[in-house]
């Protein structure tokens, strides 16, 4: 079989599985097996329509910018982290996924085809040019991301310091050209801090040597009710969450599951540094990956309560596959899990729901809220902390704080 038979073969099966999950916005997990007529079904209409399309289209189509499209588009269905990237710029990803956001600040993902971001760093090159956390990024460099691949975008946000990044973001439905250089700066740390009669340990981000410097902090809590602030605390390294849970907890607390498989469990034998007193913690949309276990193995196996929104729903192990045409497409092959519950392929719903008119939520989100919890705030509400991201935070904490106190901690 040639080439060009491989790659059309791959993409109609990526494809079909797009159309078989009813389009973005539904996980690829979720796909059922109908058995192998209704697959070879599916290829069939899509060659239907691709031989129309180059039969019926207005123009003559060149069919290499289309299979990357479709190819692209099909990555994209499947979750925020799973991306096609052709051969001639496999080597830029490669280099881009080492980089990461260590000189731009900030962690963007792609969602029902909207680029937006969703982690951003104190501190860093695009914080300080006034970019916010869940803006979406309509263009960069000139060019509509709605247009642009994700390896395009990665490659762009990771090359060489000095660079001068362009790009316009859209914020409660106002556009806002935007301009910074790339370059290193000191991630954030987490920090310790008195907020009223509670300890409020925040930890912005999750790296490898975090799980050390929260073991440190907590020595300076005491007695008091701790607090875990993981607004924003996203990353591509759930297992840390892991790290961080035996702090609190020992023995059994969680696995790698890919289907019906436990790939590995996950166990602590350690005594933890914390294990007694009130705990809780602060969530949001931007909360993923290792703060999502974090998260879900404190409420089953110390009873934490969760306060904030939901999160952001995804703490996944990526796998890169090179194809026999040279391409790469990176999926996520297995979810992790707390031992006491289901995979983490969908937001975690807090405990104790806090008002939307307190966060400044992306047109794309979805996010309810109990009825039992505070009244919806309609999507156009105005942000009562207005530009000011310090204040809106801080507003959105003493809001927490003031939940945590009035729910009789049982209710959990």
């Amino acid at each position: 079989m040639s080439r060009g038979r491989i790659l059309f073969l791959f993409c109609s099966i990526l494809l079909i599985g797009s159309l078989m999950l009813g389009g973005i916005g539904r996980p690829a997990w979720a796909l059922e097996d109908d058995g192998e007529d209704s697959l070879y079904q599916y290829i069939g209409v899509f060659t239907e329509v691709l031989k129309l399309v180059r039969t019926v289209y207005v123009e003559e189509l060149d069919l290499r910018p289309l299979m990357a499209g479709a190819l692209d588009g099909s990555a994209d269905a499947l979750d925020p982290f799973s991306v096609f990237v052709p051969s001639s710029r496999v080597a830029d990803f490669r280099r881009a996924r080492e980089v990461g956001r260590a000189r731009s600040g900030m962690m963007v993902l792609r969602e029902r085809g909207v680029a937006f971001v969703a982690a951003l760093d104190e501190g860093s090159p695009a914080h300080r040019a006034g970019i916010r956390r869940e803006d979406v990024i309509s263009e960069l460099e000139g060019l509509s991301t709605r247009d642009m691949p994700m390896w395009q975008i990665h490659e762009i946000l990771t090359r060489a310091e000095g660079t001068s990044i362009e790009l316009e973001v859209v914020r409660q439905g106002e556009a806002l050209p935007m301009q910074f250089e790339l370059a290193s700066f000191a991630p954030p740390q987490p920090t310790l801090r008195d907020v009223e009669e509670y300890a409020v340990l925040r930890i912005p981000s999750v790296e490898r040597d975090t799980a050390s410097q929260v073991a440190e902090l907590l020595g300076g809590v005491g007695d008091r009710p701790l607090l875990l602030d993981l607004r924003g605390a996203a990353d591509r390294t759930p297992e840390l969450g892991f790290e961080l849970a035996e702090l609190f907890v020992g023995g059994a607390l969680g696995t790698l599951r890919k289907r019906e498989e436990t790939l590995a469990t996950f166990e602590s034998d350690r005594a933890p540094v914390l294990a007694a007193g009130e705990l809780s913690l602060l969530t949001d949309r931007g909360t993923m990956g290792a703060a999502e276990v974090l998260t879900s193995v404190l409420r089953a196996k110390q009873r934490a309560r969760s306060v904030g929104t939901r999160t952001f729903g995804f703490a996944g192990r990526s796998k890169q596959i090179v194809l026999s045409s040279g391409d790469l497409l990176e999926v996520t092959d297995a979810f992790y899990a707390p031992i006491e519950g289901d995979k983490l392929s969908e937001a975690l719903e807090p405990d104790l729901p806090i008002a939307r008119r307190f966060f400044r939520v992306r047109p794309s989100d979805d996010v309810e809220l109990e009825e039992d919890g505070e009244a919806e705030i309609p999507a156009d509400a105005e942000d009562d902390a207005g530009d000011d991201a310090a204040a809106r935070d801080n507003e959105v904490l003493l809001e927490a704080l003031r939940l945590l106190r009035e729910a009789p901690a049982e209710a959990a």
